[in-house]
């Protein structure tokens, strides 16, 4: 019953019934005894809710779901939602923090997942101001390869944005050339 109601939610999502879909992975992994299975389930059920336009409830899943992983990839996937969350929720600092944390979970395996979780962080530091996070985040994505998703712009951004205010023009001008001409 827990896969049937999983496929159900995957039907759901695919046709935009976010909240029904929430519904059923959420008690798809209610029904679920594997405990890093569960909160798979949990994490697609999060991910539904916030779809969905209810992060409070996405937030709970999360919360249910966490001490549930053990897998690096699944951590880190429940700490990025987490951090989508709290930025769109107006909590910068806190979504900045789950976002280094989804980003150290899963460089080793994901180094382009990782690149891309600090272009998010990075992003979110500029946007509130936060010249030292900013920083941060730019020599931690400096050292990963170039994400492949689409956010792959941001981080060009970010590692220009964080060379100019550290005073290297000439290659803050190459990344965000370089950003420019991605974006087009």
């Amino acid at each position: 019953l827990a896969s049937q109601l999983d496929d159900v939610g995957r039907q759901a999502r695919n046709r935009g019934g976010y909240a029904a879909a929430a519904t059923a992975f959420a008690r798809s992994a209610e029904l679920t005894p594997d405990p890093e299975r569960q909160a798979e389930r949990l994490l697609e059920a999060a991910r539904a809710c916030w779809q969905a336009g209810r992060p409070g409830r996405a937030r709970g899943l999360l919360d249910t779901a966490a001490p549930l992983a053990t897998g690096n990839e699944l951590r880190g996937g429940i700490a990025r939602l987490r951090g989508s969350i709290e930025f769109s929720c107006g909590e910068p600092i806190a979504a900045y923090a789950s976002l280094l944390a989804a980003a150290e979970l899963v460089a080793e395996s994901a180094p382009t997942t990782a690149a891309a979780i600090l272009a998010e962080a990075g992003q979110i530091a500029w946007v509130s101001g936060n010249i030292p996070q900013l920083s941060e985040a730019a020599q931690r994505l400096a050292g990963l390869p170039e994400p492949t998703d689409a956010t792959a712009v941001t981080a060009t951004l970010v590692l220009g944005l964080e060379r100019f205010l550290s005073g290297d023009t000439e290659a803050a001008a190459a990344a965000l050339l370089r950003a420019a001409r991605s974006a087009e």
